[in-house]
């Protein structure tokens, strides 16, 4: 359970600073791929913990965000193929779906696939990835700006007014976001 949240929202915004600077990086190595991987699972899995941990005001932790999607071809993804993503998902018919945050959440931190896209000046445009759970699926991509815009939203967001109500079915309480009301 997280006490104090600004610790994981202050590195939610180092780390949107940090891919706003890997934005513009031109030369990639696996050392560079590596470290923007690790900053996006991070990134996610703290997200994840401040709207579990119920360190959000409502309205961010329902935050929903439109990704590119593109169906499965059919051909086994597996740890010899998955960086092979035109061959195994079908880019010709985009579909664009709005899902919440916490479903991108669980996709990054459970990712097969997570690959860098690149426009033609080889600048970072966004990411390519897939859960193990939906590999024979789908595969899904966010602009890197909708990343970055996410973290500066989950890492200033400071609810100020909310109560508890106990909840005898779950033992706990429930947070009411009174910001909403």
């Amino acid at each position: 359970m997280i006490y104090e949240s600004h610790y994981w929202k202050d590195d939610l915004l180092k780390s949107a600073k940090a891919l706003k600077r890997k934005i513009n990086q031109k030369r990639w190595s696996q050392a560079s791929s590596s470290k923007l991987e690790k900053i996006l699972l991070y990134g996610f899995y703290a997200v994840r913990k401040l709207i579990e941990a119920k360190k959000l005001s409502q309205a961010v932790s329902e935050t929903k965000m439109p990704t590119k999607t593109y169906g499965w071809k059919g051909k086994n993804v597996n740890i010899l193929n998955w960086l092979k993503i035109d061959e195994l998902y079908d880019f010709d018919r985009e579909i664009e779906i709005i899902k919440p945050v916490l479903f991108y959440c669980h996709q990054f931190v459970h990712s097969y696939i997570l690959i860098e896209a690149f426009d033609e000046d080889k600048f970072l445009v966004g990411i390519y990835f897939s859960s193990e759970k939906d590999r024979h699926k789908m595969l899904y991509y966010l602009e890197i700006n909708q990343i970055i815009d996410l973290f500066v939203l989950i890492g200033e967001d400071y609810p100020s007014n909310f109560s508890l109500i106990y909840n005898k079915n779950i033992f706990d309480y429930d947070i009411v976001d009174n910001d909403q009301a």
